[in-house]
């Protein structure tokens, strides 16, 4: 999984992707465990969550609040992402669908992802919003 991090990101793209986007971090005892934001196109760009913190509904939350904020505050139904193998069962649990298998080559490898959609409606994003309390 080393193939997808960066060993010497741009700052000023990582600044870009998330000052252009609505963009959320999650913090559990002062320290940050996930992350995620999507475009005004319902494109979810990043949701990230600690490995030691799956199973916890972070990354559950993160996305409604996400849906949440597309369906209050963007003109698009439609979300979609570009998720990893492992992140694809997660994705199907909250009604997405594969669209397509996805080629990416980084440092000589292929990295396969699939792009997922799914039709948001009342049935998801109801979650709370995240707070000091959930």
């Amino acid at each position: 999984m080393n193939e997808w991090v960066q060993v010497h990101p741009d700052l000023d793209e990582w600044h870009r992707r998330l000052t252009q986007t609505y963009s959320l971090v999650a913090i559990s005892d002062g320290k940050v465990v996930g992350f995620s934001n999507i475009d005004a196109n319902g494109q979810i760009d990043l949701l990230y969550v600690l490995s030691h913190m799956i199973r916890q509904q972070i990354g559950t939350r993160l996305l409604a609040e996400l849906t949440n904020y597309q369906r209050h505050y963007l003109q698009t139904k439609i979300q979609s992402v570009n998720a990893s193998i492992t992140a694809v069962p997660f994705f199907e649990q909250q009604g997405f669908k594969v669209v397509r298998k996805q080629n990416n080559y980084r440092r000589q490898q292929n990295l396969i992802n699939y792009h997922m959609v799914r039709t948001i409606g009342l049935e998801y994003g109801s979650q709370p919003v995240l707070n000091g309390h959930n």
